[in-house]
């Protein structure tokens, strides 16, 4: 066995003696290494543990809400709010709910909700879409209407601006985002499959890592030198 493995590592060749051998060799294993870390660092991450469990948009019915208010409302303990399966890995909530949820109302009905808005705002002045492009664009409030109900958007928000005098300009804005939020709580079931899939994914690199040593080691090192000089002594 002892005479197997000398065979195997190209004993003949003294590789430890050679520089480059050993570049490859540290290179090899500061990368497997730095793999196996993030694997593990993946798996019981903060972000990897959570399950979604339901969308702000199942809880907007015909009544106009805040935002703040929709989420105090449905919202249970632990639950952390995104915009997708990622969840943010400090548990924060979605940055553009922390940034709209109060000053963005949500209905059924994005009509009226545009009516009750301005209603209830006559600072409001301006209006605001986005395109296909993900551009912003002024349009005027018949256009603003028809874009929101094409859209499905069940959310606008009052923001503003300061013009070049300094003064403040109130506009409405379409943020169909605001209701493909999504609820997200802690799963102790999707942490353990992600356990058992980072074990499989860990015995992928076991298998790699040996194909590349055999690669090495009875590929690479005979194109460079040949055929090994058999170690028949006990």
């Amino acid at each position: 066995m002892k005479t197997l493995i000398k065979n195997f590592f190209r004993s003949d060749l003294k590789l430890s003696s050679k520089w480059w051998h050993r570049a490859v060799i540290a290179i090899f294993f500061i990368l497997l290494t730095l793999f196996v870390i993030e694997r593990i660092q993946w798996t019981f991450s903060y972000d990897q543990g959570f399950s979604k469990v339901g969308s702000l948009e199942n809880y907007i019915s015909a009544d106009i809400v805040l935002v703040s208010d929709l989420v105090s409302k449905v919202r249970k303990e632990g639950q952390v709010i995104s915009t997708s399966d990622f969840v943010y890995g400090d548990g924060k909530d979605a940055t553009v709910l922390s940034v709209y949820k109060n000053t963005t109302y949500c209905s059924n009905d994005s009509i009226h909700l545009t009516d009750a808005i301005l209603s209830s705002n006559k600072q409001i002045v301006d209006f605001y879409i986005t395109d296909n492009r993900n551009t912003r664009k002024k349009t005027d409030i018949e256009n603003f209407k028809s874009y929101t109900k094409k859209i499905n958007s069940k959310c606008i928000t009052v923001d503003s601006f300061s013009d070049d005098f300094g003064n403040k300009v109130y506009f409405l804005e379409s943020l169909p985002e605001i209701q493909n939020l999504s609820f997200y709580e802690f799963s102790f079931m999707k942490t353990l499959g992600n356990v058992f899939n980072t074990l499989s994914r860990e015995l992928e690199i076991f298998l790699i890592f040996i194909v590349s040593i055999v690669v090495y080691y009875k590929i690479v090192l005979y194109i460079i030198f040949g055929k090994r000089k058999i170690n028949t002594d006990l």
